[in-house]
């Protein structure tokens, strides 16, 4: 689920952090790894994501080619959307800290599902 969140407005952040309100705008990314996840945001991508979501059809592409940390669900390669357990997550490690998540969609494209 992807959502517009106007600055100040709450929202469910899931367990442990409960109820947020955020200085910023941003969009809210839920049920994607198993966790809610919210992006600060300028006008511009607002208004594109807004453009997108209120177009009465969801296109995920064209939520990925604005920011692919919108809709990391996408697959560039297979030109369709998976749930979280459809990718085979590859976690990288800079050293002994978390840098980012590979996925590998059913098809074997891989790119970054999470950063």
């Amino acid at each position: 689920m992807i959502r517009l969140l106007p600055a100040d407005e709450p929202a469910d952040m899931g367990p442990p952090l409960g109820e947020q309100r955020q200085a910023r705008d941003g969009i809210i990314i839920d049920y994607w790894l198993g966790s809610t996840c919210w992006m600060a945001v300028g006008p511009d991508t607002w208004q594109c994501v807004s453009d997108v979501l209120n177009s009465g059809r969801l296109d995920p592409a064209a939520l990925h080619s604005i920011n692919w940390e919108i809709a990391p669900f996408y697959c560039r390669g297979c030109q369709a959307s998976y749930c979280r357990d459809d990718w085979q997550p590859i976690p990288v490690w800079d050293g002994p800290f978390y840098d980012y998540t590979e996925g590998r969609c059913p098809a074997g494209h891989r790119q970054i599902i999470d950063d």
